[in-house]
């Protein structure tokens, strides 16, 4: 009756009545990173045992994504009531490099295209103090390369530093105030960068905190302009400018699912302050970048709501677009890049629900909807609600192994109507 009682007392409360913490082992790692993950876990020798704060040690220890298994045993010491606590776990057999293959395509039936194939790598423990070096690389519509060096200062993991640098070539089109394409261009960067960051949470489980220097190099230049772009204010002359600044990013991430989230939210911003110099002039620029998405459900419908802000004040003229909406769900209707300029605002709310489909190939199927609000403006003063322009769309999705999959029809009264085929995330 007495063994019956005290294992009922652990039931309710998690907190066994056995005894203590005596030991904290860790079994399948050497010496150096036993010592490192002792830090990462919130159970301590000294601790009374709680199940549950063991059992969150463990999530947090596989979450890491360095191990394939992670599990746990209790061991009487001696003749006391104190436990010593093992942690067993064994790495992946295909790590330290990690990589993961994506692909991007997207298509609205009526000659407009494009795809993206993107390459991850991350190499772990690159250090006995917890470094990464990730890459990223991007072929298609867009060619990309980032890499970062990214560096623990503590045994917690409580601050970081990192090193890094990007390089963009985008192809850009340019449309006039009706909506006609009137040229086509490119835009090159090179951007990089040192922080100091904080991650907010155990193991950065709510976000991450970030400040630090940036500098870039840009170049925009058109390739095929219409002769109608003499008669309009359009300036597409070829633009170079460097920008040096100081940046705070900010990133939580709290969806329980990346695509097709049932609850949660997302926040993102990057804010610059800096220095701009073009054609032998200098001035200060501050440039935000910011967006925001909020879900919940209610059985088994959801509502996904969702807002863009972005800004810059100094730009050189004819520097193509700095921001710019258009795509599904990004004001569908409207071709990508079609509205465009250096104040952005951008508002959406979609719906959603999941099927009671199994086909297999897909954690789910969803059905829904979307309605869109949003523009951008080349100067501050242009800047109206009433000139907001809207979308909306109709879809079927699927929540596949290669990304999302969107089969939709999008309308938008100035922009056209028709069907939108998209792989990957709006």
């Amino acid at each position: 009756a007495d063994w019956v009682a005290q294992r009922q007392a652990v039931a309710d409360t998690g907190v066994t009545t056995a005894g203590s913490v005596g030991a904290l082992r860790f079994e399948g790692v050497d010496a150096s990173r036993a010592q490192r993950l002792s830090q990462m876990v919130e159970s301590e020798p000294g601790q009374p045992i709680d199940l549950a704060r063991i059992e969150d040690d463990v999530q947090q220890l596989a979450a890491t994504g360095d191990y394939e298994q992670v599990d746990y045993r209790l061991e009487r010491i001696g003749s006391s009531r104190d436990e010593a606590l093992v942690v067993r776990l064994r790495e992946n057999r295909w790590g330290p490099n990690y990589f993961r293959l994506g692909l991007d395509l997207r298509t609205d039936f009526d000659g407009q295209g494009a795809f993206n194939l993107r390459l991850s790598h991350n190499r772990h423990w690159v250090n006995r103090r917890g470094a990464e070096w990730r890459n990223r690389f991007q072929l298609g519509e867009t060619l990309g390369a980032f890499t970062e060096f990214y560096q623990p200062l503590d045994r917690r993991a409580n601050w970081f530093v990192s090193a890094w640098a990007d390089a963009s070539l985008k192809r850009v089109d340019v449309f006039d105030a009706e909506g006609q394409q009137v040229a086509t261009g490119k835009r090159r960067g090179l951007q990089v960068g040192a922080d100091i960051g904080w991650p907010i949470g155990l193991q950065g489980s709510l976000g991450e905190l970030r400040l630090g220097l940036v500098g870039s190099a840009r170049r925009a230049a058109p390739d095929l302009v219409s002769s109608s772009v003499a008669n309009q204010s359009l300036d597409l002359s070829t633009q170079r400018w460097r920008e040096t600044g100081l940046h705070a990013a900010l990133i939580s991430d709290q969806l329980d699912y990346a695509n097709f989230p049932s609850s949660g939210h997302r926040l993102k911003g990057d804010l610059v302050f800096g220095r701009l110099r073009n054609s032998g002039n200098s001035s200060e620029f501050v440039r935000l970048d910011s967006s925001f998405t909020a879900v919940r459900s209610w059985g088994e419908h959801t509502f996904n709501l969702g807002a863009r802000l972005a800004y810059v004040n100094q730009i050189p003229l004819g520097a193509l677009d700095e921001y710019s909406l258009g795509g599904f769900q990004n004001l569908s209707g409207y071709r990508v890049g079609q509205v465009a300029g250096n104040h952005l605002l951008f508002g959406r709310i979609t719906y959603y629900r999941r099927m009671a489909w199994n086909v297999g190939v897909a954690r789910a199927v969803f059905a829904g909807g979307s309605l869109e609000a949003g523009n951008a403006w080349l100067q501050r003063s242009d800047i109206s609600f009433k000139g907001l322009r809207t979308g909306s769309s109709v879809f079927i999705g699927a929540d596949t192994g290669v990304g999302p999959f969107y089969l939709s029809l999008v309308h938008a009264a100035r922009g056209y109507t028709g069907l939108y085929l998209l792989l990957g995330r709006p």
